[in-house]
């Protein structure tokens, strides 16, 4: 496909039309980061032609033939080029160009009280927005997460992929930015793994590496508790009962009196207590722990990681759900059973898959010869798409994904498919542009 090529200003998203074609580009290639940088890099002949077209601020729109583009229907994207070098020596001009959702990292999102409900969220610029000095009216969201989210003063990037509160780290979603804003889907690659390949094998331009981390094939469940806030509790849960005892007895104003000076008294105590726990630099904090918990595949390591996690206010059942913190069957993590309790399914909790499987890499070289069968299974896959590594040092089957697509744009064709078992973000990559 040829890069087709738009002038730098005026232009709108929808109905542009080229003004021109890279049609003596000598290489033209697009790097697709799963939730990472997109970006594209060319190189054309040093010529008096070349030099006034390729510019910085020069859009140029190309086809990427991923399975989440085409789904679209916006197989054509556009790139703005911010790089421009003129090597004299190779007689070149080398160019680099980020996609131009990059440009929603400069404006700010309306504040708006959402709910996610669904595995869907969108992020859109407007339909008559021009690639000069867009704006954005809001996020849109719909249909797997059903949460209050709100964002103020914030720019895409901070909202759906802060790696604290973001949309898309929060809730395990991937990224698909588009010409007219971001997509974010529960799972933007196929999870059903149709290509299986050997770690431990050797195939010429296979590159497939452990990674030096050890899985955590047991932990230590703990929750940091507060004792004073605790007894406290115990106390007002108390009083309430007795209140609740006197309710409709006759009582004299001498029992009245007596009462309130018991509370006020109590209340003083407690109050002494508290100071002087304070001046000791006591504040009431402790830590509970609970039972080792193993991994499933404790057995299938001779060495590993015990990992401590913190469970304080952890609730993966929902048993609060509906409830308010004053209510007396509220769950709370503040003993060794409640904490074993909370802990004991935890590595089926999203933010516990995969570590106690070990960590691979890998990179699939397409440009050079690939045994026929594997080629055509490689030939499909689209980013974000599960593939299975096949481990006989460890007897397990291993999910791995594709995080990275190298496309040879002027041939249409994957140059590099690159993957591992680590979750990559966009955060801090697309920050710096």
């Amino acid at each position: 496909m040829i890069p087709h090529l738009y002038h730098r200003s005026n232009v709108t998203i929808n109905g542009i039309i080229p003004n021109g074609y890279a049609d003596d580009a000598i290489m033209c290639e697009v790097n697709d980061t799963l939730n990472g940088a997109l970006e594209l890099e060319m190189e054309v002949p040093y010529t008096q032609r070349n030099i006034k077209w390729y510019e910085k601020e020069t859009i140029v729109g190309v086809d990427i033939p991923d399975r989440a583009y085409i789904s679209m229907n916006e197989k054509h994207q556009f790139f703005r080029i911010y790089d421009v070098e003129k090597d004299l020596a190779s007689m070149k001009i080398k160019m680099k160009a980020f996609h131009v959702s990059n440009l929603l990292a400069q404006l700010l999102i309306v504040a708006s009280d959402r709910v996610l409900s669904g595995n869907i969220a969108e992020l859109w610029m407007p339909d008559s927005v021009t690639i000069e000095g867009a704006s954005v009216k809001s996020v849109e969201a719909e249909a797997g997460v059903s949460r209050h989210l709100r964002y103020e003063r914030k720019n895409w990037l901070e909202a759906i992929m802060d790696e604290k509160d973001g949309v898309a780290n929060k809730f395990g979603m991937d990224v698909i930015r588009h010409n007219h804003g971001i997509k974010l889907v529960k799972n933007r690659g196929v999870v059903e793994a149709q290509v299986r390949l050997h770690a431990e094998a050797n195939i010429k331009n296979v590159n497939i590496q452990e990674k030096l981390t050890s899985p955590v094939i047991a932990i230590l469940p703990y929750a940091k508790i507060n004792v004073d806030q605790i007894k406290q509790r115990e106390e007002q849960r108390k009083q309430k009962i007795e209140e609740e005892k006197k309710k409709g007895q006759h009582r004299t104003k001498a029992q009245i009196d007596a009462d309130k000076r018991a509370k006020e008294a109590a209340k003083k105590a407690e109050d002494d207590a508290r100071r002087a726990k304070k001046l000791a630099g006591d504040n009431g904090d402790r830590y509970i722990y609970g039972n080792i918990i193993k991994s499933p595949l404790f057995d299938n390591y001779k060495t590993g990681v015990i990992l401590p996690v913190d469970f304080s206010g952890k609730d993966p059942d929902h048993k609060n759900q509906g409830k308010l913190e004053e209510d007396d069957d509220y769950f709370r993590v503040e003993t060794v059973e409640a904490v074993n309790e909370v802990a004991r399914n935890y590595y089926k909790w999203e933010e516990a898959k995969n570590i106690d499987k070990p960590s691979y890499e890998f990179s699939i070289d397409m440009i050079e010869q690939l045994p026929k069968d594997l080629y055509d299974s490689l030939r499909y896959l689209s980013l974000g798409d599960e593939i299975t590594l096949v481990s006989h040092k460890y007897y397990m089957d291993i999910n791995a994904r594709v995080t990275k697509i190298t496309w040879d744009i002027l041939t249409g064709t994957k140059k590099n498919i690159t993957g591992g078992t680590s979750r990559k973000t966009v955060y801090e990559e697309i920050r710096k542009s």
